[in-house]
């Protein structure tokens, strides 16, 4: 006996609907009454019906993915990978797209042009794009603004512009970290900063440099780093030299890693001999000696809210900037 091919035409036939209702109810469309979405995925359930993931994305014009751009360079010298910066984002994107039937594509961006990345969109590979690791001076944005392709930005901001972002405040991990340190009597403080190539680094600075004042804290100086770990070691030798503060505040784990090798180095001590907190909590605050002290960027809850805010973003709905709280998290270097 010839098995009956379970086709979405019989769904409706069942549920005495048009098979357009069938797909706009089994992928939750708000244009289809409760009532009416019910009966149609029970009579589905029942039939074992499975729509074609497909037929779905020619019928809706969606691929029903989201494009996430993360910067790559490979040459014969250096693989440059993903840090778990990038994994604990993407973790938090894909949970959050999946709860909405959408997957997510990572597009390696080894300098592509606003046209290539555009055509990711247009060509239905992906409906939209968020982007991770943008520097200052970026120039692909507007063009992309212009011919209306959804994208936000994460941990990255244009002053005047109306792009969309995720961000997290430093300033609330920041001002609990100088609490913390009025507490324990400790007000002489330097920073290694992360330089000027990206707007968070510079953000870092400006967020220190106004609560330094306001809570009437020695500023000892800014070293200029760069987010690397060879930053943080020629900041130890410079600090060395010149005299050591109290605690030294770094823009991220990488310059703290640098940095704690450097004092090793020379026989300098965290934190009895100076104390150390940084930004962002990577898995490395919590493998090197001392754990470190940190100002929590939460990677994953950004992953989440840039899913809401990129889906936001493909809906045509009017996008609204994410800014989540950070917060200081105590170990051993302070």
């Amino acid at each position: 006996m010839a098995k009956i091919k379970i086709t979405r035409e019989l769904v409706a036939q069942k549920a005495k609907v048009a098979p357009s209702t069938v797909s706009r109810a089994l992928s939750g469309h708000p244009g289809i009454p409760k009532r009416t979405a019910d009966k149609v995925k029970k009579i589905a359930e029942a039939l074992g019906y499975i729509p074609s993931s497909l037929g779905r994305s020619h019928f809706q014009k969606k691929s029903f993915r989201i494009g996430c751009v993360i910067p790559y360079k490979f040459d014969q010298r250096i693989q440059t990978l993903p840090s778990d910066y990038f994994s604990k984002f993407l973790y938090g994107l894909m949970l959050s797209a999946m709860e909405k039937n959408y997957s997510v594509t990572v597009i390696p961006d080894s300098g592509l042009s606003a046209s290539e990345l555009a055509h990711n969109v247009q060509s239905n590979n992906v409906d939209g794009l968020v982007f991770l690791g943008i520097r200052r001076g970026d120039t692909r944005f507007s063009e992309l603004y212009r011919k209306k392709i959804p994208f936000i930005f994460i941990h990255h901001y244009e002053p005047g512009r109306n792009y969309p972002y995720v961000d997290t405040n430093a300033e609330t991990g920041l001002r609990e970290a100088m609490e913390y340190l009025k507490s324990n009597g400790l007000n002489k403080c330097m920073l290694v900063s992360g330089g000027n190539a990206f707007r968070n680094a510079l953000d870092r600075t400006a967020i220190y440099k106004k609560l330094i004042k306001e809570y009437s804290f020695s500023d000892l100086g800014i070293i200029d780093g760069d987010f690397s770990i060879k930053s943080g070691v020629f900041a130890a030798k410079k600090i060395a030299l010149e005299g050591l503060p109290e605690v030294i505040f770094c823009a991220n784990d990488r310059i703290a890693c640098g940095l704690i090798q450097g004092f090793q180095e020379l026989q300098i001590r965290v934190p009895m001999d100076v104390k150390v907190i940084v930004f962002d909590d990577m898995n490395v605050t919590r493998i090197v000696t001392p754990k470190l002290t940190t100002i929590e960027n939460p990677f994953f809850e950004c992953g989440k809210k840039a899913a809401e805010l990129i889906l936001s973003c493909i809906k045509k709905e009017k996008p609204q900037n994410i800014i989540l709280p950070s917060k200081l998290i105590i170990r051993d270097s302070a």
